[in-house]
């Protein structure tokens, strides 16, 4: 298939096709652009783009080129709302979560449910990347005084979702006492009510509750 044809899939937003082309054909086109240049900035009737689908394939190596070389849009959002941090969150891609923040994502991003990055890490487990998310934000802002740490680590750890839940509330539902006592330490409200008037506690297995009851008085 031509350059010309290549770059013709790119601008219809023919996503699958285009990313398939680019594993077998890497030349330039006629204007001295290979159509990596063109794909990188399309999308489909979903609003996805080559970058999602390369990080929801597993496809690390396509989504660091396209996010390193070809400077992808690393802020586009799908029709459900979801952004490439989201999908890295949930599917453990630690590296390419830290090259997206390096490019600019915003940790703060919430899908149409209200769910965030870190919401996202905290249900499927990824605790590196949860960390990663919170850690970035204190660097990327240069606070130089607690106070003021305290108060980011509250803002992106305390995000709800429609719901009104926090990370920490998915964290006590799961009963996952290594991720609760992480956001905790991050600076997590532990007396944060969802729209059901439930605090993470409410939520939380018996035993995980004990457990967390025992870490605050310990405090």
């Amino acid at each position: 298939m031509s350059d010309l044809a290549v770059c013709r899939f790119a601008y219809d937003g023919f996503v699958t096709a285009v990313l398939k082309i680019l594993e077998s054909d890497g030349e330039k086109s006629f204007a001295g652009r290979n159509p990596l240049h063109w794909a990188a900035y399309c999308k489909d009737q979903s609003n996805w783009t080559p970058l999602m689908i390369a990080i929801s394939a597993g496809r690390g190596n396509v989504a660091s080129y396209l996010i390193e070389q070809e400077h992808a849009d690393v802020n586009v959002i799908n029709s459900t709302g979801q952004c490439c941090l989201h999908y890295c969150a949930s599917k453990n891609r630690l590296q390419l979560v830290k090259q997206l923040l390096n490019a600019g994502a915003k940790p703060d991003v919430k899908d149409w449910g209200g769910v965030t990055p870190l919401h996202r890490a905290i249900a499927t487990e990824n605790l590196d990347i949860a960390k990663h998310l919170l850690d970035h934000t204190i660097t990327e802002n240069d606070v130089g005084n607690e106070e003021g740490c305290n108060k980011l680590f509250s803002t992106l750890v305390d995000l709800t979702d429609k719901q009104g839940q926090t990370p920490l509330h998915y964290a006590c539902e799961e009963g996952n006492f290594q991720a609760a006592t992480l956001l905790m330490n991050y600076g997590a409200s532990i007396n944060h009510k969802d729209t059901d008037g439930r605090t993470p506690i409410d939520v939380a297995p018996d035993h995980l509750r004990m457990n967390l009851l025992k870490l605050l008085k310990a405090k």
